[in-house]
């Protein structure tokens, strides 16, 4: 089983190689929690690498898509598809069931983050 001080050397050789063949690149943390997405982001600030933890976005937005009015669909939608599971578990408004993978919702909501970062990288291309 590789440690984490593996995964992380491993991911640094990504960067240099993808860095090396001129290829850009955003390191996105998907499914990752705990150590795992504190290694990404670690390499991510070592190596000066852009980086989106989509799990930690989504799961901080959490709030708003419970409350904001500009949502309201999407919560309407979901509480018929889920019933009144919802309510305990508020996390479903941007993520599946399996608390992993994000819903439609989720998905658009990476998306417009991801596009700002990859918009960074645009601007600044010796990234």
């Amino acid at each position: 089983v590789p440690s984490y001080d593996a995964a992380a050397e491993n991911l640094r050789a990504v960067v240099e190689q993808s860095r090396a063949a001129g290829i850009p690149l955003v390191l996105l943390g998907h499914c990752t929690r705990g150590r795992p997405a504190r290694v990404m982001a670690e390499v991510a600030g070592a190596t000066g690498t852009p980086h989106l933890d989509a799990t930690r976005l989504l799961e901080e937005k959490v709030p708003a898509l419970a409350t904001d009015a500009r949502f309201a669909a999407h919560r309407e939608a979901m509480r018929e598809r889920y019933g009144p599971e919802l309510e305990a578990n508020p996390i479903w408004l941007a993520f599946l069931p399996d608390r992993c993978h994000p819903n439609a919702l989720g998905h658009q909501l990476v998306a417009e983050s991801l596009a700002d970062v990859v918009a960074g990288i645009v601007a600044e291309p010796d990234r």
